[in-house]
């Protein structure tokens, strides 16, 4: 191909010497590599926060537990924060849990998820919406606005 291209009699041969032969090899720079995998890794944990926050919303108003059948105030608090336990001393309640935020359609975009039982029982979440009554295992919760929200 060279000779009918260019004309130049070309027969690779070789020269019959021996000798130690030494090359390099191009890798490249680490510290832009670290830079690259230290950017993704922080997207990736601002993108999982972002995520966290979305489906465990900020609580606001005020909880209130009573009696269903008697209308005894077992306690009220006012809510703030992601997640709050059910429990003395804001509750006089005889069994304890959480109440946390979640997602919701409404236009606040938040609902509380109320887990609720005697203590040792599992407690099954169960959803309050703003302005509801809630009855869980025996204790009567509403969810009020307050009036800083």
């Amino acid at each position: 191909m060279i000779r009918q291209n260019l004309g130049i009699d070309f027969t690779p041969a070789l020269d019959g010497t021996t000798g130690h032969v030494e090359g390099t090899a191009q890798r490249g720079q680490l510290a832009p590599w670290a830079a690259g995998l230290g950017v993704l890794l922080l997207l990736g944990a601002v993108l999982l926060g972002r995520r966290w926050l979305g489906r465990n919303p900020k609580m606001f108003g005020r909880l209130r537990a009573t009696s269903p059948i008697s209308g005894q105030l077992f306690g009220e608090v006012r809510l703030s924060g992601r997640r709050m336990p059910i429990a003395p001393p804001a509750f006089a309640v005889p069994g304890r849990g959480t109440v946390s935020g979640a997602p919701a359609p409404e236009p606040d975009g938040v609902k509380l998820r109320i887990g609720y039982g005697p203590v040792g029982e599992p407690a099954d979440p169960t959803d309050c919406r703003l302005g509801r009554l809630v009855i869980v295992n025996g204790v009567a919760f509403e969810w009020c606005r307050d009036d800083a929200h």
